[in-house]
């Protein structure tokens, strides 16, 4: 017994099936940031509500350098 499919009945969703990838992506770069979590609270000296996710090498005052570093540093350092 052969059963065939036609898809010629259903209606494409692909234009939902974006729609919802696009708002998984969001949530997913929401959770990775720490935004989900309260990571406000924790870093306070970073912009409010950033999606970026911290890097280990930039400086950020109070993490990995202190503001006197930052105010000693010439104009190439900086």
């Amino acid at each position: 017994m052969i059963i065939s499919f036609s898809t010629d009945r259903y209606q494409s969703r692909y234009t939902e099936f974006g729609q919802v990838a696009r708002v998984w992506a969001h949530l997913a770069v929401r959770r990775r940031s720490g935004q989900d979590h309260g990571i406000d609270e924790e870093l306070p000296g970073r912009r409010p509500s950033s999606l970026a996710v911290r890097c280990p090498a930039c400086p950020e005052i109070g993490i990995n350098v202190d503001k006197e570093t930052i105010d000693a540093a010439s104009e190439d350092e900086a």
